[in-house]
């Protein structure tokens, strides 16, 4: 949506406002509105936020929740605002009573946002290990997790604080996936020294041939840019486990980054038969990968999928390698067109 001048955001940020109010600010009603009332207000939230206007932004999205909408984009944007703001009781406020569904590309940071502000509103309770359990068991993958927390602000201080409330939990699991958490945030912060302390803490607590300790092994490899090492690491971890979606997508995003092309393809296409739904980038790197093999019958199936799947800008970009014959550099593993 692009617009030329401030008028229309703050009309229409005033217009949300009043059909809030006029629906009731103290409770949600029990019907949703339109989605094109939620489609046009994400549209303005958007354009604030791109603006600077953050508060004004925040407003908006509050507006879209009281008037009834429970999109998950809509409630992830307006709780990160709100824990970027520090206010962490509206961002309790918004989520205690919402059912987070593990399908949700938002639920890891909805699980963190919610664990957070229960540690900084209510303590260290049983809800609040439950839900940084969730949160640690659903981020698997640091690039997505930089992807879904940057806004929150999410930092090796979170890390900390999630493993001293982990400390009071007397279950061996929830210690685990707490360690496992501020792993993966260390990476994410490029505190690799801090990754590697907590990444030996868990591995002289449960062993370094556990399956999660070796994921996490494999994870710092892919960080501190050693794909080998980091392949050999996520192989091990397949072993000791199962060949999940996300541990055969990271041993093809290791293999990648090695330029061993065959192997990240082989892998790429099991994670795709693997995921219990449709993966855009699994099909993209695929891509990338049969570009530089010269498979060009296989490429094209990848593109008409990414079509099917409303992927437009990747089915091009592929589309474009197919045509222009320029294969992909190993940088592209961690990178595509948004």
């Amino acid at each position: 949506m692009k617009q030329t001048s401030w008028i229309p955001p703050v009309a229409y940020l005033i217009a949300c406002l009043g059909l809030a109010q006029a629906l009731g600010c103290a409770s949600c009603p029990a019907e949703e509105p339109p989605p094109a009332f939620v489609e046009e207000g994400m549209e303005v939230a958007r354009f604030l936020e791109e603006s600077g206007r953050l508060s004004f932004a925040e407003r908006v999205y509050e507006a879209l929740l009281r008037a009834g909408a429970r999109d998950p984009e809509v409630l992830a944007r307006s709780t990160s605002l709100a824990a970027l703001f520090g206010d962490w009781s509206s961002v309790l406020q918004t989520l205690r009573g919402v059912e987070i569904a593990p399908s949700w590309r938002q639920a890891p940071l909805l699980l963190g946002l919610r664990a957070r502000a229960r540690l900084e509103v209510d303590g260290v309770d049983q809800a609040c290990l439950e839900d940084s359990l969730a949160f640690a068991e659903q981020v698997s993958d640091p690039h997505l997790l930089e992807e879904q927390i940057a806004l929150a602000k999410l930092s090796q201080e979170v890390a900390a604080e999630f493993v001293r409330a982990a400390k009071r939990a007397t279950a061996s699991q929830p210690r685990l996936a707490f360690l496992r958490l501020a792993v993966l945030i260390s990476i994410q912060s490029t505190a690799y020294d801090d990754a590697e302390r907590w990444l030996k803490l868990a591995e002289r607590e449960y062993g370094a041939s556990a399956s999660t300790c070796l994921e996490l092994r494999g994870d710092l490899f892919l960080a501190l840019g050693e794909p080998l090492e980091a392949q050999q690491a996520f192989a091990r971890a397949i072993q000791e486990w199962r060949p999940t979606h996300s541990l055969l997508f990271k041993r093809a995003t290791a293999a990648q980054l090695a330029e061993r092309w065959e192997q990240a393809a082989e892998d790429y296409r099991q994670a795709s038969e693997a995921g219990v739904e449709p993966w855009p980038e699994v099909h993209y790197r695929l891509g990338l990968c049969l570009a530089r093999l010269g498979q060009t019958a296989a490429l094209k199936q990848e593109i008409s999928v990414l079509q099917t799947m409303g992927r437009s800008r990747l089915a091009e970009d592929l589309r474009r390698r197919l045509t222009d014959r320029a294969p992909p550099s190993p940088d592209e593993a961690s990178a595509q067109p948004r």
